[in-house]
């Protein structure tokens, strides 16, 4: 399996409070970036070069299969790796009912439909993908949302990650 931390995009929701790139903000004593690796010492950095989008930042990769992606405004606390059932694509999501974040359909433990502007329902991307075919995927993702480019994975619910992507969320973290 390839792991990899994407730092590529513009990180535009906590410019805001820094104008440093989001991953290397701080969550207590230490960078997000330096967390992640800390929690999942294997993964690499994709997107040292700034891209418009987050598929851009994923073509670096299109060939590869057998990808995990983790987003860098989040803390994956408590990640359990095998739980990933490796034969198809995975998702991780937590459940919330506040109208934010990314929403992800769930039936019987399948994403079935996503939307990461309006909220669906109360089921929210975490920000960790396992792709089988990063090409496929590439070639199915709609409005840079990697999880329209896996409908039909696996869903792997959690409630320990940390999510620092905007301002309230970090500061709601930092207070924590």
């Amino acid at each position: 399996m390839y792991i990899y931390v994407t730092i590529g995009g513009q990180g535009t929701r906590l410019k805001c409070l820094s104008p440093k790139d989001k991953h290397l903000l701080y969550f207590k004593n230490k960078r997000i970036i330096d967390w992640i690796l800390e929690i999942v010492p294997e993964a690499k950095i994709l997107g040292n070069k700034k891209t418009k989008s987050r598929k851009e930042t994923l073509f670096e990769i299109v060939n590869q299969k057998n990808v995990l992606i983790i987003d860098c405004d989040i803390i994956p606390f408590g990640l359990d790796i095998s739980l990933i059932d490796t034969d198809c694509d995975n998702i991780f999501t937590f459940k919330s009912d506040r109208d934010k974040w990314g929403s992800a359909k769930i039936d019987n433990g399948i994403l079935i439909n996503c939307n990461e502007k309006n909220n669906i329902s109360n089921y929210k991307c975490s920000g960790i993908y396992y792709i089988k075919n990063m090409k496929d995927t590439l070639n199915k993702m709609k409005d840079n949302s990697i999880a329209s480019g896996i409908i039909g994975a696996k869903s792997i619910v959690e409630n320990t990650f940390v999510r620092l992507g905007d301002l309230e969320d970090y500061m709601e973290a930092i207070q924590s």
